[in-house]
């Protein structure tokens, strides 16, 4: 039975597990609803088309957006950590890496 529970619990961890998306540069960073997410483009991932949300709700939102615009305003490329894709399938940011 513990071996059911473990190989259980361990696919139910991969199957809910970030993926990163490679480095590319941020284009066309906006907040366009009284939501108050953040929305740009970046390069395609398996589910987004290259349109990624960084939730409000997110604990470290308004660190990880000012990473965004700095590495916008620098012409850096950054690295995304996303947790999966919403119903609009845009990839829902968890992390943010600078080059």
């Amino acid at each position: 039975m513990k071996k059911i529970l473990l190989t259980v619990l361990l696919f139910s961890a991969s199957v809910h597990a970030d993926t990163t998306v490679p480095f590319d540069y941020v284009r066309n960073l906006h907040v366009y609803s009284t939501s108050g997410h953040v929305y740009f483009y970046h390069q395609k991932s398996d589910c987004s088309g290259g349109v990624y949300i960084l939730p409000r709700s997110h604990i470290s939102f308004d660190v990880m957006v000012s990473l965004l615009l700095a590495a916008d305003m620098a012409d850096r490329k950054v690295q995304l950590r996303i947790s999966g894709c919403n119903s609009n399938s845009q990839g829902i940011v968890t992390g943010v890496y600078l080059d």
